[in-house]
This record gives C-alpha cells, sequence and structure tokens, in this order.
C-alpha cells in the first residue's frame, strides 16, 4: 500500500494534469482572438499515465481530442483528434496504442502513439462509455452505456 503522502502527492499531479490539459497556453490564446483572453474549455474527463509515468493522455470531451503531456516538464505536447465526444481511454499492454471510446461515434478508436493519430475505429454498441483491455492484450472490454452492455472485442480480428 502506498504511504499516504505519495497518494496525496499522486492526486496533486493528477489534478495539475487535468488543470492543464483544460487550457489553451495564453500566447496562443490572444492570437487567435485578436488580442483579447477568451477561455477555452475542452472538458477534460478522464486520465491514464504511461507506464513509466513520463507521459499523460487526457480525454478532452468537448474538443474531441486527447492531450499528450510531459508530466516531467509539466506541458503539452501533443493534441490527437479523435471521434465525436470521447470519454475514457486505456493503454495498450505495449504501451504503443492509445484505446478512446468515442459516445457519438459507438466505437473504439484505435490512437498510435508514435505517429499521433487514429489508425483504427471498431464498431461497439451504443455510447461506449468507459474501455478496458485483458492482461494479454488480446481482448477489448467496453461498457456501453445506452445499449446496456458489454462489449467483448478480439483485438486481432476487431
Amino acid at each position: 500500500m502506498m504511504p499516504r503522502r505519495n497518494i496525496i502527492e499522486l492526486f496533486a499531479i493528477v489534478g495539475w494534469l487535468l488543470l492543464a490539459a483544460s487550457f489553451v497556453p495564453l500566447e496562443r490564446l490572444i492570437a487567435q482572438n485578436n488580442n483579447s483572453v477568451t477561455p477555452v474549455y475542452h472538458s477534460p474527463n478522464h486520465i491514464c499515465l504511461s507506464a513509466d509515468g513520463l507521459q499523460a493522455y487526457v480525454v478532452n470531451q468537448t474538443s474531441d481530442s486527447v492531450s499528450v503531456l510531459d508530466v516531467r516538464a509539466r506541458k503539452i505536447v501533443g493534441n490527437i483528434p479523435v471521434g465525436s465526444f470521447p470519454t475514457h481511454a486505456a493503454l495498450s499492454t505495449d504501451g504503443l496504442t492509445l484505446l478512446v471510446t468515442c459516445l457519438y461515434e459507438s466505437a473504439v478508436q484505435l490512437v498510435d502513439l508514435e505517429e499521433q493519430r487514429v489508425v483504427r475505429s471498431i464498431p461497439t454498441g451504443y455510447e461506449p462509455y468507459a474501455v478496458t483491455i485483458s492482461p494479454g492484450g488480446e481482448r477489448l472490454y467496453v461498457a456501453n452505456s445506452l445499449s446496456d452492455t458489454v462489449s467483448i472485442i478480439a483485438v486481432a480480428s476487431g
């Protein structure tokens, strides 16, 4: 079990990452809005960390994207467009692919983290809300909120 201090520090880091993912850098806001500052809201609603803890992936519902964060540098290093209204993400067992549920697409999208783009979309039940992967990486389990089902998907055949 983690010591209480480590748990508190972990929650502080996760909170900072969610906050960082919800704002666009001030310089970009000013340039985009004719020198006036307008807050941009991305609705960060889920975060997962790489196995080494050096990168975090934040699912942004209203911007249909995933922010890639460098944990040590505490900055956004990438932004990956995904399908409509993403809700959850999980990393593949090899850490090379991010699995993103897209509520309004009724699909799980596979994001190649090296290329930072969606490389495959797998149909699910209606309104997939959460995803996890089997320990061996061969199956996805997807909770579908509207169809009240769980999809079990063989990754190899989709």
